[in-house]
């Protein structure tokens, strides 16, 4: 079976780590990316804070919304310790906590429950996002 572009290019970059860095130099030289980016945190130093901050701002309210969805999500009956576990396992193991069927989705909610989690790596659940679950139609 042919390789598609993004494994070739994965590859081409795993054999010649050098030259790869070397060209997104030129890049970045030919552009002058860093020269712009050093004359726009030197035109307006507050500038930068008020980006960060609307930055961190809209990060709180996401994080705020999916807390509150985690809330309503979870069931008086939850395995609240069990749950903990397996969130510390995955750190230990480098893997993710994965509801099943997503806690937030435009379809359907799942529950914050030990029988809609597993573990799975982060591209695995980063890939599905809150779009699919088993047996979606």
């Amino acid at each position: 079976m042919p390789l598609s572009s993004a494994e070739k290019s994965r590859r081409y970059r795993e054999r010649h780590p050098e030259r790869v860095r070397e060209n997104g130099r030129k890049y970045d030289r030919k552009r002058g990316s860093a020269e712009r980016s050093k004359a726009w945190r030197e035109a307006d130093p507050g500038k930068r804070l008020v980006y960060n901050a609307k930055r961190l701002d809209a990060h709180s309210r996401q994080e705020n919304k999916r807390k509150a969805a985690m809330k309503l999500a979870t069931p008086s009956w939850a395995e609240h310790d069990q749950m903990a576990d397996m969130y510390v396992q995955a750190q230990a193991l480098g893997l993710e906590v994965d509801h099943i069927v997503p806690i937030l989705s435009r379809f359907v909610c799942g529950l914050h429950c030990m029988a809609n989690m597993r573990l799975a790596s982060e591209a695995t659940n980063k890939s599905k996002g809150n779009r699919h679950w088993p047996d979606m139609f």
